[in-house]
């Protein structure tokens, strides 16, 4: 049997920090160097300067951030990010296997919104126990499940269920014979890896509480190669390591023999050892010249193959060429795997044997198992349930090797025990053997299983096929579009044999198509295309971006009615012969504005009717003519970063970030807990920030480079750009710090190669201001900036830190005039600067890095001098920010991919980090700035922005909810049967109550549908130990800790 050379995810890991610790003292200059090629072969090197348009006609995802993070966290040993540690790290943490904060669990994140923004919503469900259908579920992408009860109410709310606030949820159906069992899908195939999935989630109390039933952690990788070269001799490195075939010469077929190193060792000329190498496989390496060039020498001079070695850290690549004249096989090896040979070869004989196989594609890293679910469905089978669930893939492109997440497991998957065991069902192949990915699941009356595929991100090929199931274990291929990508479908409720398509198709005159059949595809019939009034393209409502917004659905009780969603939504009542726009995502479009790119539709009834698009839910009570947005309370907002105005200008809580799609969003005079904010600057939000300085009064907002530099001056009331352009100057979400002393804002103003820091003197804040304009560089500016900070210790002249993405820190005095470059950072410091921050003087700075595989987190004392890693424990994940605790300076606290982690001992050698997130899950923290009354808010990707106070004790203590605990209480404290707990004044509305233990893990959780002001919570279950309990309701947090007391059983008398 053939097999596939893999090497794990873990052992990618601990290669990484084998690597790290062989040439830490040797070969910094090196291991940046290849860092820097990496990011200068980057795979989105060519589109991070596209046009929105541009993207459109690659059909390329419209989201710079995610390509600009891939590039940001590439380890660089490697050339690869390796977000399958977070999963890994995510399991480890639920299970409790790292340590949590200790003391106090009542200090935690506070939620502040915004409340009325939303965030990009797929799944969509009406609740089928609502006889009234005013409950529904919304699945946040990024954010969890949600549900609203009264979905008819402009001003409802939406609550969060807890257990999912860590999934990307993009699916969900229910049991038709038992409506309290529920079943989300987590991840989607088609958004390059935006939206990593975590298998099938299932609730059995009617969405109220869910646990997994179906999936893999996708925690390692592999990389797969074509080629096993085997150690046979000598035993001290004998052993199999990992190879790759050529492009060039003959196939490779399984050979045996002692190894001889070619001279010269390059062999970019003729060798000059023929007699040692005839017969015998020649060693060679890397470098100077082509590979073909190489082997042609080598087979002049007898070799019967040739064993290529890596010249660059990390795994051995394809070696490209083409020469006819070439007879004998080469595949190359990894540099440390041919070091350790050379090495034996100095004082023994190396035999080796290299073996061909076939992985599921050579060169690429493959992420294992069945975690991206596109969809899943239900059906009533004569009384049994059966739960269908359509299992894709998903892609990370790469420099040196792409990374595939779950290719081996794409298929339909079936479950007939409400998801204890599932068996794979049989989907054919198509066109010369592409496997078809499976995107969308749906039933018809006659027991018939429809399926439609979507493209495949290993090949970009099986989208566009239809299929059916009328056996319950075979899929029958029963159309195919030509060029098609990915594909939706929707079944009629009256003819079985009626079936609409949505389809992508590869073709700019035609990029989609609309399908209908009557017959179950014995016919088909081209349906027309919906036009969009706001001036998207005739042929394309979807403008560009059918792989990403497009939707198709057929009302319930009349199946000439279809919905169809792209830019906007249509609807047809004529079976699709013709279509009606009833809401548009651009001003001047027809119907409702409602945000832009459509998602998800669900139909209670003919009239009732809710959506998903990527502001959120928008919800019709008339079958469509009138949309409105239904987002209160809908926190699933992804912020990039976050600025916060001081106590000593403003005498409420102003807060300013700048968040994807949803522009920038300002907080004014927020009260404690859940507030609303305003949009200050449209498009995408970037740097935000407001004057530190306490004499003026102003923020800054930017859109994306520096294209759109806005201040807003509350003194006068006045606002005027900074600065406004059309240029791709400085990265997407651009890099930029505020002089508030001087009114000067630094940014990041690179391009390509050219490296440059963009220098904006604000000399006048009243009426259109004045600006002068001015620009930095030097030779030290040798990468792009990451990273800027101004010292606020240096008041009368602008001393800026610049952190660049080679891992290059530099100081530059007097950066507001003449400036003066000096390099503060210590050669071991490898990656991208993600942040710096300062201690209680200027020479005790704070650095983070984003990468995987590094030391992420350094400090220095000294101003630079010396340095220290302070990474102890932490696992290997991005770090994005930083703070230190100003009243517990041992205190410091880090903003990661998962959450926020703590230490307590910073000044040791090697602190201890604990996982601290509580209040605000595992979300990714992009940002944290502390106010000046010791207040940190944090920035999130997926659940607004939350916040906490540093204090004297452990952990935080967020001001909003010591106020929510003067309003609540627990008695009888300690308990043993039923604890009971009071809300002084309050009654609340249908509350969610959870219980933690003091490692945060959730114990137990449920709902009320009642109106209460006394809860009363059945405890008995629970082992004796410490607890927090939480009821959260009309958007409001009540916390208290209990205590559950051993239960004593008397001895009967």
């Amino acid at each position: 049997m053939k097999k596939t050379i893999l090497l794990s995810g873990i052992g990618l890991i601990i290669l990484s920090f084998i690597l790290y610790k062989v040439y830490n003292s040797t070969s910094y200059d090196k291991i940046r160097a290849q860092h820097t090629a990496y990011l200068d072969n980057s795979p989105y090197k060519e589109t991070l300067t596209m046009s929105k348009k541009e993207r459109k006609a690659h059909g390329i995802p419209p989201n710079k951030y995610f390509e600009r993070e891939w590039e940001l966290t590439i380890n660089p040993y490697t050339g690869r990010p390796t977000p399958e540690n977070l999963t890994k790290i995510y399991t480890e943490l639920k299970k409790g296997t790292y340590k949590s904060l200790p003391g106090d669990y009542n200090n935690h994140w506070t939620e502040r919104g915004p409340n009325n923004v939303g965030g990009r919503v797929k799944a969509v469900l009406f609740d089928p126990n609502d006889p009234n259908h005013e409950t529904v579920f919304a699945g946040g992408v990024s954010g969890g499940l949600w549900k609203n009860t009264n979905i008819s109410n402009f001003n409802s709310q939406w609550e969060l269920i807890e257990s999912t606030a860590d999934l990307n949820v993009t699916s969900i159906t229910v049991d038709p014979n038992n409506s309290q069992i529920f079943y989300i899908g987590t991840g989607e195939s088609y958004t390059f890896g935006n939206a990593l999935g975590n298998g099938l989630w299932k609730s059995e109390d009617g969405g109220n509480t869910w646990s997994k039933t179906f999936g893999d952690n996708a925690v390692e990788a592999e990389f797969q190669t074509d080629a096993l070269l085997t150690v046979n001799s000598p035993a001290s490195i004998a052993d199999d390591y990992i190879a790759l075939s050529a492009a060039f010469g003959p196939d490779l077929t399984t050979l045996s023999g002692d190894l001889v190193q070619a001279n010269p060792e390059e062999a970019c000329e003729a060798l000059t050892n023929p007699a040692d190498i005839n017969g015998k496989i020649a060693v060679i390496k890397r470098g100077n010249c082509q590979f073909v060039q190489k082997v042609k020498f080598a087979q002049e001079a007898g070799a019967i193959a040739v064993i290529m070695i890596n010249n660059a850290y990390g795994y051995p690549i394809v070696m490209s060429g083409s020469d006819d004249t070439i007879t004998i096989p080469s595949v190359m090896i990894s540099m440390e795997d041919g070091d350790k040979i050379l090495n034996a070869m100095t004082s023994e004989t190396v035999n080796i044997t290299v073996t061909p196989h076939e992985p599921l594609e050579p060169n690429i890293f493959l992420i294992p198992g069945k975690s991206q679910i596109n969809d899943v469905i239900a059906v009533n089978n004569n009384g049994n349930t059966e739960i269908y669930t359509a299992v894709g893939d998903s892609q990370y492109a790469e420099t040196s090797a792409p990374t595939i997440v779950g290719t081996d497991a794409v298929g339909v998957y079936k479950s007939t025990d409400t998801g204890a065991t599932w068996e794979k069902l049989s989907i054919p192949t198509v066109g010369s053997g592409d496997t078809l990915i499976p995107n969308d699941l749906e039933y018809t009356t006659n027991n018939t299983i429809w399926l439609s595929s979507t493209y495949s991100p290993l090949n970009g090929k099986g989208g566009g096929a239809i299929l059916s199931c009328t056996d319950g274990e075979n899929f029958v291929l029963k159309h195919s579009v030509a060029n098609g990508g990915r594909t939706e479908i929707t079944t009629s409720h009256q003819n079985p044999n009626r079936i609409y398509v949505a389809c992508s198709v590869n073709n700019s005159s035609t990029p989609i198509k609309l399908l209908r059949t009557d017959d179950a595809f014995d016919s088909v019939v081209n349906l027309s295309l919906p036009v969009d009034t706001s001036g998207i393209p005739d042929n394309d409502f979807t403008n560009g971006q059918s792989w990403y917004d497009l939707t198709i659905e057929v009302d319930i009780n009349n199946d000439d009615t279809v919905f169809v969603g792209g830019i906007g939504w249509f609807k047809s009542t004529n079976s699709g012969n013709s279509w009606t726009q009833i809401a548009t995502g651009y001003t001047g479009g027809s119907g409702s504005l409602i945000h832009p790119d459509q998602h998800g539709i669900n139909l209670a009834t003919s009239n009732k009717v809710v959506a998903g698009n990527d502001g959120g839910v928008v919800f019709s009570n008339n079958a469509g003519a009138n949309f409105s947005h239904r987002i209160k309370n809908l926190n699933i907002t992804q912020f990039y970063n976050i600025g916060v105005a001081p106590t000593s200008a403003f005498s409420g809580e102003y807060i300013i970030g700048g968040t994807q799609d949803n522009g920038t969003q300002l907080f004014s005079n927020a009260v404690a807990g859940l507030n609303g904010s305003l949009m200050a600057l449209g498009g995408d939000g970037a740097f935000s920030a407001f004057d530190q300085d306490g004499s003026d009064r102003y923020y800054i907002a930017n859109y994306v480079y520096n294209n759109s530099i806005v201040l807003y001056n509350y003194e006068f009331g006045n606002s005027f750009y900074v600065n406004t352009e059309n240029g791709v100057n400085g990265d997407f979400i651009n890099q930029a710090t505020l002089d508030s002393n001087l009114n000067i804002l630094y940014t990041n103003y690179s391009s390509g190669n050219n490296y440059k820091i963009r220098r904006y003197t604000i000399n006048s804040l009243t009426g259109n201001g004045i600006v002068i304009k001015g620009m930095l560089q030097d030779a030290l500016l040798n990468s792009k900036p990451t990273a800027l900070k101004v010292s606020p210790y240096t008041t009368n002249s602008s001393r800026l830190f610049v952190g660049l993405q080679n891992g290059r820190l530099l100081k530059i005095d007097n950066a507001n005039t003449t400036p003066t470059w000096t390099v503060i950072s210590p050669d071991a410091m490898i990656g991208s600067i993600s942040d710096i921050e300062f201690g209680s003087n200027e020479n005790e700075i704070f650095v983070t890095i984003h990468n995987y595989g590094v030391n992420s987190i350094w400090f220095t004392a000294d101003g630079g001098n010396n340095w220290a890693q302070k990474e102890g424990n932490l696992p290997d994940l991005p770090v994005k920010c930083i703070l230190q605790n100003p009243l517990k300076t041992d205190q410091v606290i880090i903003g990661t991919d998962l959450g926020t982690w703590w230490t307590e001992d910073f000044s040791s050698e090697s602190p201890t980090w604990y996982h601290d997130s509580y209040g605000m899950g595992y979300i990714k923290v992009t940002d944290m700035v502390m106010r000046d009354d010791y207040k940190v808010y944090a920035a999130t990707y997926g659940r607004g922005i939350f916040s906490g106070k540093f204090t004297t004790a452990n952990g935080t203590s967020g001001l909003e909810d010591d106020i929510l605990k003067s309003a609540s209480k627990v008695y009888p404290n300690p308990v043993n049967h039923t604890l009971h707990m009071s809300f002084e004044d309050q009654q609340l509305h249908q509350p969610q109550i959870a219980v933690y233990d003091l490692n945060g893990r959730l114990i137990l959780q449920q709902s009320s549908k009642e109106v209460l002001s006394t809860l009363d919570l059945d405890v008995q279950t629970l082992a004796p130990g410490n607890y927090l309990i939480k009821v959260t309701a009309q958007g409001k947090v009540y916390t208290n800790k209990f205590i559950k007391q051993y239960t004593i059983i008397k001895n009967p008398t």
